[in-house]
């Protein structure tokens, strides 16, 4: 069976800890980080371990990813996350053409994806 991620923007306005504690009782093994919590990345990565959560994907700016791909890059393998997508994109970044879909997120052996300019999300796992 597919693991059902929460994505942790839901419960931004708690305490983390109480969150990852709430998610760990109620049997979520996945969580999905933004990027408020990208800035707490050590305590992150411990809290996640105490809980028993993994985070195998994260949430970041698409600015952000393109100003610093290192940065995401080195926050994604701190936490252990396998893939980190921007969230949104603006209307004159998105794809138009239905069959560019596809390409925009594709597993590339740990470097940027390819499509939409390789802008849009980025793979840490290896094959």
């Amino acid at each position: 069976m597919t693991a059902i991620s929460y994505q942790l923007y839901g419960s931004r306005n708690w305490p983390l800890a109480d969150t990852l504690t709430m998610l760990a009782e109620a049997g979520y093994t996945d969580v999905e980080g933004y990027g408020a919590l990208f800035a707490q990345v050590p305590t992150l990565a411990g809290d996640l371990r105490a809980a028993g959560l993994s985070m195998p994907t994260l949430h970041y700016g698409l600015d952000d990813l393109e100003r610093d791909p290192q940065a995401a890059i080195a926050i994604g393998r701190a936490v252990g996350a396998e893939a980190i997508f921007a969230p949104m994109l603006q209307a004159p970044d998105r794809p138009v053409d239905p069959a560019r879909l596809g390409g925009v997120c594709r597993p590339s052996g740990g470097r940027r994806a390819t499509g939409a300019g390789g802008r849009i999300c980025l793979w840490l796992a290896q094959p």
